[in-house]
């Protein structure tokens, strides 16, 4: 009889002991895999990329803008595909193009593309305001209107001046193309209504520039001391106000005879004397070492 009871305390023992063991084994997996988890999921949202921002020109250094425009005005744009592009390689061909305007917010604005709509940063939009006039002489800031760009136009009839007849200065004398059987950049064409803006101030769009004395851009916009610039091969870029000089808006002053720098086709520099002055045409002809050119205006300047 003595010898059942003590049996029975060791049977009873065992399963103490056994469930002791399982309560201790699963207390360890609790208190090893709960932090695991919460570590993990720590990990997962340090390391997450942060998602882009909800509008277009994000990808270009500039500080936050307001938008001197409405609603309804048209609006130089690089196309949507161009800026999705930029923002995340930073590098690209950019045509600013003409779109509309939906909405102007205080950071970015609504636009209007040919097949959607998207809110683009201010800070890189030019806008073309409504109602603008202009006089003969005049240099206007536009798009090619029966091609496509950014263009400059200087007035050669103002005879409706807001409808003004320019001659396009950012095409190529000698480019084969024609519109209408003449070659495009040979000819006159008459702007539409709210489509165009009269330069008139520095550092404004349309003006051109030489970075660090060798290099010439187009200027699209100054916010602060930064200018936003479109460059050769149409690349845009940003640079400092002090690294920039502004070339002459107009060359009508220059005369036969005289040693100038011009803008080369690559955005270079180079000595030319004058042949010619063509007002009619925004030219200056001149010599660049033994070979004639048509140099459009803004692209002739001082020698220092």
């Amino acid at each position: 009889m003595k010898s059942f009871k003590t049996l029975n305390l060791i049977f009873v023992f065992l399963i103490l002991f056994l469930a002791a063991c399982q309560s201790d084994k699963k207390k360890k997996t609790e208190e090893t895999d709960t932090p695991t988890e919460e570590v993990n999921a720590s990990n997962e949202a340090e390391n997450a990329t942060p998602s882009a921002p909800d509008y277009l020109g994000y990808g270009v250094d500039l500080p936050d803008a307001k938008l001197n425009a409405e609603a309804g005005d048209y609006v130089l744009c690089p196309t949507e595909a161009a800026l999705r592009k930029y923002d995340t390689t930073k590098s690209g061909t950019i045509l600013y193009y003409v779109q509309e305007l939906k909405e102007v917010g205080d950071k970015t604005s609504l636009v209007k593309f040919s097949m959607s709509e998207a809110r683009v940063a201010n800070n890189i939009l030019v806008p073309i305001p409504k109602g603008q006039e202009a006089k003969k002489g005049d240099i206007v800031l536009t798009w090619w209107q029966t091609g496509s760009g950014l263009e400059r136009g200087l007035v050669v009839d103002d005879s409706n001046p807001k409808e003004p007849i320019v001659r396009y200065l950012g095409l190529e004398w000698g480019n084969p193309a024609k519109y209408k059987d003449k070659l495009v950049a040979q000819q006159d064409y008459q702007l539409k209504p709210n489509s165009f803006q009269v330069i008139k101030d520095d550092f404004v769009a349309g003006r051109n520039v030489l970075i660090d004395g060798n290099t010439a851009a187009t200027v699209l916009a100054l916010h602060g001391d930064k200018v936003l610039i479109l460059g050769y091969a149409s690349r845009m870029s940003v640079v400092d106000k002090s690294q920039c000089m502004l070339l002459p808006l107009s060359s009508a002053k220059y005369k036969a005879g005289d040693e100038v720098n011009i803008i080369t086709r690559m955005n270079g520099v180079a000595k030319a004397k004058v042949i010619s002055n063509e007002p009619t045409l925004g030219r200056v002809k001149v010599d660049v070492a033994g070979k004639e050119e048509m140099i459009a205006y803004g692209k002739v300047f001082d020698i220092n």
